[in-house]
Formats: C-alpha cells, structure tokens, sequence
C-alpha cells in the first residue's frame, strides 16, 4: 500500500498530513508497530497530533511519551524521594512486577538502577523512565490502547537506540498494544521491524509502506546505508 501528497504550502502540508492520517486510521490494529521517519521539519509531529484525534473516536486509548514525563518525583517507602522502581509500582498497578516488566522494556533493568530515583539518572536514562512510565499506563488499560511516541530515541547513542527499539518491538506486540514511534534517525528501523512505515519529506510529499511493502522499504533502506558507508 503506497500513498504520497505532493509538498506545497502549508495547506496543502494539512491536506497531505489528514489523508496520511485516515489511512493509518485503517491499519492501526492492537500488537501493531508503526514508525514514522523522515528529516526533521517534514511534518511528523504533526502527523502524531492528528492521529491521536482520530484514534480516540476509533475506540483507542492513547498514551503518549510526554505522558510518560509527567508528575514529580513522589516519595518512597521510608520517606526519600522515590525510587524508580516503586513509581512504576504504583503506577502501572501490578507492583513490582509491573514495575520490572515496563523497566525490561524501555531498556532500565540494571540492577544497580532499580533504588535510584529520576533525579540520580542521566539524561538518557529519564528519557527511557519517562518511556517505562507511559508503557506501565499502557499496561492499566482496559480498552485497546496506542502507545505515540515523538523524538523516540533521540537523546540516544546507536547501540543504545538500536537494543530499545527491539525491546519496544517485542512488548507492543506480546502486550498487543498498538505503537506509533516518529523519530529522524534510521538506525532503529532494523531494530523495530515496523509493520507500517511512514516516511514524511521535506519534498517528495508522505508516504505510506504496509505488510510486505513495508519490509521491502526497510531493505531498501539497509541497502542505500551499506553503499553510502562504502562510499566513504
């Protein structure tokens, strides 16, 4: 499945946008992995705007990764600021083995990590908490759910980015919960194996790869980086 809109004005940069969004509207689905790449500027975060207004109608849940940075620090069992581990307790409603199961997933589980509160970690470490926060939502839902995600991965390095995107992979589709991940950089495309990819341009308009089309994309894609890196 294919769709592109050419790049005009900032009219047309809505029209473009929408269509884009009703046709994710169709393939979305619980366990359902969709990245949305492209240069920074292209239209992606307001790709993620429009989609969260449609999927609430559709019956969805949605959660964002902002979700996930909201909230203070919150105090511990004996009166400290909180570890992660007991915030995630809380707030995922399965204790601690919700706690450790969102931890596992955003890429958290060194053990060392686990009686550190967000204050104590480093950057890229809030930015995974933040991550396990809105997944451990994600978990409380009763209704189908979407997990949407922008700047996903941005503030890490490549391995880093590539091992998270595996695990957010495999836990959006054991938990079955649909997940919309916009980033610019495409070394986690691999990593993700994307049901549905989104590549918004600067110039060449939007368009939509799904299923079979999808991995093909993905292909191109590892190909295109093999011969840039042996061209340099």
């Amino acid at each position: 499945m294919g769709h592109m809109a050419k790049r005009g004005d900032r009219g047309e940069l809505g029209l473009r946008v929408s269509v884009a969004v009703g046709t994710l509207r169709k393939l979305i689905a619980p366990g359902v992995v969709v990245l949305v790449t492209g240069p920074s500027g292209g239209g992606k975060s307001t790709l993620l705007r429009l989609l969260c207004g449609v999927l609430v109608p559709e019956g969805f849940r949605v959660v964002t990764g902002t979700d996930g940075a909201r909230g203070g620090c919150g105090m511990g069992r004996v009166g400290r600021a909180a570890s992660i581990v007991d915030r995630l307790a809380r707030e995922s409603g399965r204790g601690d083995a919700g706690a450790l199961d969102a931890m596992a997933a955003a890429g958290l589980a060194e053990a060392t990590l686990l009686v550190r509160c967000e204050q104590e970690l480093s950057d890229g470490q809030r930015a995974r908490f933040a991550l396990a926060r809105a997944m451990a939502a994600c978990s409380r839902a009763r209704r189908p759910t979407c997990l949407i995600v922008d700047e996903f991965a941005s503030t890490l390095d490549a391995a880093t980015a590539s091992s998270l995107s595996a695990s957010v992979s495999r836990w959006a589709r054991a938990r079955g919960v649909a997940c919309v991940l916009a980033t610019a950089r495409e070394d986690v495309i691999e990593g993700l194996g994307a049901d549905v990819m989104v590549y918004v341009g600067l110039g060449a308009g939007i368009e939509v790869w799904a299923g079979s089309q999808s991995t093909k994309r993905q292909s191109t894609q590892h190909k295109e980086e093999d011969r840039l890196t042996r061209r340099g």
